[in-house]
């Protein structure tokens, strides 16, 4: 009884949810000539979120803890042969991270329904790195009154996704009498 009370008394009262964002980005347009313009892009974004899901019957343990970092880099180079002829290449780098990590790192989960959840969630930790890269070349052509697109694109992803579904175990009781 003592281990029980306990665990009711880490888990109830209000805890903090807190949130750090930052974000930051940068563009640079370049016109060499009335032929050529590039430009590129870059942004960064870095979100830290602690005990997000505390709520209800959803305890502190069982709480999660929320990091996502976002690398983005665009660049376009537009070429014009003449007024009726037009290129245009795209590149894209987007490099982001989502990690997902609980209050308790052991579990197990205790579910005690109508009364509360408790400990480590099945599904977490859970740490996810994806990458993507883009390739998009245009070439456009005017004739009179018709407009004729031709290009393609090139598009590669990347992953690395490790969940830890289940590792700390889960314990389920219905209703209390």
């Amino acid at each position: 009884s003592q281990p029980v009370q306990q665990l009711f008394r880490q888990n109830s009262g209000v805890f903090p949810f807190n949130t750090d964002s930052h974000s930051a980005s940068f563009r640079i347009d370049h016109l060499p000539s009335v032929n050529n313009s590039f430009n590129i892009k870059y942004t960064y974004n870095i979100r830290e979120e602690a005990d997000q899901a505390t709520r209800a019957l959803l305890a502190f343990s069982r709480s999660n803890n929320v990091d996502v970092l976002d690398h983005n880099l665009n660049g376009t180079w537009t070429h014009f042969f003449n007024a009726e002829m037009n290129n245009e290449l795209r590149l894209q780098f987007n490099y982001n991270e989502l990690f997902v990590t609980s209050n308790d790192p052991n579990g197990p989960e205790l579910n005690v329904a109508g009364f509360g959840f408790f400990n480590r969630d099945i599904f977490l930790p859970s740490f996810n790195i994806d990458r993507r890269y883009e390739i998009v070349d245009n070439f456009s052509v005017i004739s009179g009154n018709h407009r004729f697109k031709f290009g393609g694109s090139y598009l590669m992803r990347d992953g690395f996704f490790d969940s830890k579904t289940f590792f700390g175990g889960r314990f389920g009781f219905g209703t209390l009498p």
